[in-house]
């Protein structure tokens, strides 16, 4: 893993990483998997709200860690505010998108939702509090 961060202004934070891996296996080949992500912050110093959005691909070609041989790319904007100092909000949007059927689909059967789609949307809203 090599983790890499850059602060060009007191307002907008900036980083990058990647990772590399192989596994060996009792049997055939070894699997290999990769991911890299890169994010952009922006807080400005007197505001109590900031934007961050961020971006990664991961390729498990193998199947390894995910259970299914695929590619993930994915892309998040999060809107921050800290109403009080020991309180901040988060509204998040995600959006997924793999290069296999790994996504809950529409349609339910008797054991649960099929998975039928290569994409997903998610919406999150969230609070942490802090003592």
């Amino acid at each position: 893993d090599v983790v890499a961060t850059f602060r060009p202004s007191p307002s907008l934070s900036l980083g990058a990483c990647c990772g590399l891996a192989r596994e060996g296996r009792p049997v055939g080949d070894a699997a290999h998997w990769m991911g890299v992500g890169a994010y952009a912050r922006y807080a400005p110093p007197e505001s109590k709200t900031a934007l961050a959005l961020r971006a990664e691909y991961y390729d498990d070609a193998n199947g390894a860690i995910s259970g299914t041989p695929q590619t993930l790319k994915e892309l998040t904007a999060t809107l921050e505010h800290k109403p009080a100092a020991h309180l901040t909000l988060k509204l998040e949007g995600r959006y997924d998108r793999s290069s296999a059927d790994v996504f809950a689909g529409e349609t339910t059967g008797r054991d649960g939702p099929s998975f039928s789609k290569h994409s997903q949307f998610l919406v999150l809203l969230g609070a942490a509090a802090s003592f």
